[in-house]
C-alpha cells in the first residue's frame, strides 16, 4: 500500500493545470471512482463517482421528478476548488485506501462525513 501511495503522490504532484487522474477505490465493498482535475497550480476539482445506487447515493444530491415517486440521484459529487495541500495530504490517502484494504462497518459514513469534508475544509452540503 505504501509503495502505491508514494507513486500516486508523485503523479498528483506532477499534474499540470488541465490534467486529470482517475483513481479507483473500494469503500464498504462499493466501488467508487475518484476523478482529480487539476484546475490551477493551487487547486483541484475532486469528483466522486458512486457506482452503487443502494449504498452510497444517499450522500449525493437528489432531484424529484415530475412523475413521482421517482427520485433521480446524481451519481457524481463534485468538490470544487479543493486546495492542493489537502489533495496531497498523505493521511487522507492512507485513510481512504486503508478502507479498501480493511473493511469496517460504517466506512461509507466515515468517507462522506469525515474524509470528504477534510478535503473541502467544511461539511458537505445536504
Amino acid at each position: 500500500l505504501m509503495a502505491f501511495l508514494r507513486k500516486a503522490r508523485k503523479v498528483l504532484q506532477s499534474m499540470l493545470a488541465g490534467e486529470s487522474l482517475l483513481l479507483p477505490v473500494i469503500v464498504s465493498g462499493t466501488e467508487l471512482l475518484i476523478v482529480l482535475d487539476r484546475i490551477t497550480e493551487r487547486s483541484f476539482n475532486v469528483v466522486v463517482v458512486q457506482t452503487d445506487a443502494y449504498n452510497g447515493l444517499r450522500y449525493h444530491a437528489v432531484s424529484p421528478t415530475a412523475s413521482a415517486p421517482d427520485i433521480l440521484f446524481r451519481t457524481c459529487m463534485v468538490l470544487s476548488d479543493v486546495p492542493k495541500k489537502h489533495v496531497l495530504d498523505d493521511v487522507f490517502w492512507m485513510a481512504l485506501y486503508n478502507m479498501s484494504v480493511r473493511q469496517h462497518v460504517g466506512d461509507i459514513d466515515k468517507f462522506y462525513d469525515i474524509l470528504l469534508p477534510f478535503l473541502t475544509g467544511k461539511p458537505l452540503e445536504t
